[in-house]
């Protein structure tokens, strides 16, 4: 959760889209029973972001250092369906419920097995360019390793 409201300001470039959130580090899965080659990391993560809250760092970090691709979509700010935001959905953006990475990526990172234990997951969200006040509150990013015993 972040500490204070991610704010922006409109038409004035100096300052539109200038708020991030810290970076919430989430950590401490079970890896010991995964073996083997490591195929694919996917990543869970269940978010609930208001109105033009966007991704703006999902990651993988390997002993507290970022490794591969940010998987960021910080494409187009994401508006709730749910009728109380009174908000359309809008294409190529996040949700509450958002799947990164995928069963055959690695997230352009070189990792192995034995990197999982020190494996985390880094999650970063911005406000969007319309002058508003929302909220991003990050309950759990879950993994799923994919490998071959």
């Amino acid at each position: 959760m972040t500490m204070e409201p991610l704010r922006a300001v409109d038409n004035l470039s100096a300052l539109a889209e200038t708020r991030i959130t810290g970076l919430l580090i989430f950590s401490g899965w079970d890896t010991s029973a995964v073996t083997g080659t490591l195929l694919g990391i996917e990543a869970r993560v269940l978010c609930r972001k208001s109105s033009r809250v966007r991704d703006s760092q999902i990651q993988l970090l390997s002993s507290g250092q970022t490794v591969g691709n940010n998987r960021a979509n910080a494409g187009i700010s994401y508006y709730n369906i749910n009728t109380a935001d009174f908000g359309p959905t809008q294409g190529n953006a996040t949700g509450d419920d958002s799947i990164y990475g995928g069963t055959a990526d690695l997230w352009n990172a070189s990792l192995a097995v034995s990197d999982l234990s020190n494996l985390s997951i880094g999650v970063r969200y911005q406000s969007g360019s319309m002058p508003h006040q929302d909220f991003a509150y990050c309950s759990a990013v879950m993994l799923r390793i994919n490998y071959l015993p």
